[in-house]
């Protein structure tokens, strides 16, 4: 099949979430001998891993100092998904990744023009969890507050209607898809292409090891995660914290973490390799999510398949749930905390001072990773947009 993706940033030249499932997808399908094009912010025409990279815009910064997205980038991102048009070539299906939505509109009409088979890959259900959304990026109370709230839900539904196909990352998302009256919405996960056949060793730690990987934006809530094994502190010292990534809260976060007496229980990793992380998290007891509103969360998974047991969080009603409770079970191969820091540390705690309970709870965690590897969701994409080409027929 000949298949285009539309995504703003992609690996390798940006990280994160719905980056990962975009590139690991599209080599996977190129390996597969398939006739792959992605376009996205790069700087120049080339092809990796089988994968043909067209830059439509070149790069640049698509979130702020305070992590909050840059909407001058992505309105220039949707205008230059017009240049499809001029496409010198046929696509029998493209699938863009709909966050951040506007490019949706253009790419619709460029779509109906070309008779392309159109996919939004669909990370969330966004809806009920607008007002939180725009709290997030300092917009609280007042008329402009609703305004601002009652805008955002109109182009986010009006984006919705462009795509000829929905296809939802999570059970979550489709589940709130559907809430939303876009009725059954099919669903691909993400799996990962390298998953250890055999459960880590893991080393008898004096301290517990706990780490988490990702990007250190606001929605990431590791200010709660900090605040919580402040509490923590009190009780016991038997504990170290590794935080590997980078972002716009970088330096708060780092400054919060001494203002709170942390700095010999937290080690913060800006650039780790992809070995040098591996090791970390064979190394590491716990995973620790402070995100209430994950689409999937690949980090979990991948802390997962090392053996790392889970603590995450949930949020409560209206917002959405969070997709890693779609994988993560409570007493089973996780601890889940309600959001609060009185609530993560409550389950630190917990973890810490039982370790034959939480040695049962990594396995379990890595029993439950076995079931996302790239090759089985691959196949299962694979038959979802042969589908959709062949109904073009």
């Amino acid at each position: 099949m000949r298949l285009g993706f539309i995504i703003n940033t992609c690996e390798p030249f940006y990280r994160g979430g719905y980056e990962t499932r975009t590139w690991e997808f599209a080599r996977a399908l190129a390996a597969r001998g398939h006739d792959v094009t992605l376009f996205t912010s790069c700087p120049q025409a080339q092809t990796i891993d089988g994968v043909h990279f067209e830059p439509l815009v070149p790069p640049r910064r698509y979130f702020n100092r305070r992590g909050v997205r840059n909407l001058y980038a992505d309105v220039l991102f949707a205008a230059a998904v017009l240049k499809l048009s001029r496409w010198d070539g046929e696509f029998d299906v493209i699938d863009a990744c709909a966050t951040p939505f506007i490019h949706l509109f253009p790419l619709a009409h460029v779509c109906r023009m070309r008779r392309w088979p159109f996919v939004a890959t669909c990370h969330e259900a966004l809806q009920a969890d607008i007002d939180s959304y725009i709290a997030e990026r300092g917009v609280t109370g007042g008329l402009f507050s609703r305004i601002y709230a009652r805008l955002l839900r109109g182009i986010y539904r009006a984006a919705q209607r462009q795509p000829g196909h929905l296809l939802a990352v999570s059970h979550a998302t489709a589940r709130g898809l559907a809430q939303e009256g876009w009725g059954v919405v099919p669903v691909v996960e993400f799996g990962l292409r390298e998953m250890p056949d055999t459960m880590p060793s893991k080393p008898d730690h004096a301290r517990t090891q706990l780490i988490n990987v990702g990007r250190h934006t606001p929605i990431k809530r590791l200010d709660v995660v900090l605040h919580a094994l402040a509490l923590v502190q009190t009780r016991t010292e038997a504990f170290h914290l590794h935080l590997v990534g980078s972002g716009a809260m970088e330096s708060a976060w780092r400054q919060l973490a001494a203002d709170l007496g942390l700095s010999a229980h937290v080690t913060f990793h800006s650039t780790l390799s992809d070995a040098e992380r591996d090791k970390r998290l064979d190394e590491a007891d716990l995973f620790l999510l402070g995100s209430v509103r994950e689409g999937f969360s690949i980090a979990t998974i991948e802390a997962m398949a090392h053996g790392c047991a889970v603590i995450a969080a949930s949020a409560p009603p209206p917002a959405r749930p969070n997709a890693v409770l779609d994988y993560l079970h409570d007493g089973g191969n996780s601890w889940i905390a309600d959001g609060r820091a009185e609530s993560f540390a409550e389950q630190i705690l917990a973890a810490i001072q039982d370790r034959s309970r939480l040695r049962v709870r990594q396995h379990a965690a890595f029993v439950t990773a076995q079931s996302y590897r790239l090759k089985d969701k691959v196949t299962q994409l694979e038959s979802f947009y042969r589908t959709i080409a062949l109904a073009k027929v």
